[in-house]
């Protein structure tokens, strides 16, 4: 019990500091608070994913690796953002949300597999190209 109440503590502590840092960049930066949090802060959030997809892949097991990484996005957009706007309704200047949700559908698609059941090479430039799309989008708005 010691052990869980400490991990949650330092997940919090953890997950001020990173906020907080990412603001500060984001100011130096002159970035809106949403460009920092979809660009830095998701980075950040996104590489156990990452890791995990890439570990998947190598060991043969890719279907762990993308339902990990679809399972964390799905769970972040629709558990997560739910229970914060339970808390506290979600306001302020999103300039750039309406791109990425258009974008983020877009990538849904993408990954859907074809006859094959594969996510080839092409798509994965095409999921690529649109991760830049985005990232230009929002630097843009």
């Amino acid at each position: 019990m010691v052990e869980l109440l400490t991990g949650l503590a330092l997940l919090v502590l953890a997950g001020r500091l990173v906020v907080t840092a990412a603001k500060g960049f984001g100011e130096a930066l002159g970035w809106s608070e949403f460009v920092v949090g979809s660009l830095l802060v998701a980075i950040g959030t996104s590489t156990p994913e990452f890791v995990t997809a890439l570990i998947a892949a190598r060991r043969g097991h890719s279907d762990v690796g993308v339902g990990a990484v679809l399972g964390s996005n799905i769970f972040n957009t629709l558990f997560i953002v739910g229970i914060a706007g339970l808390i506290q309704p979600i306001t302020g200047d999103v300039d750039g949300l309406e791109i990425a949700v258009v974008l983020g559908i877009l990538g849904t698609v993408l990954v859907i597999p074809n006859s094959s059941s594969l996510v080839g090479r092409l798509r994965g430039v095409a999921l690529l190209g649109t991760y830049a799309l985005f990232v230009v989008a929002v630097l843009a708005t």
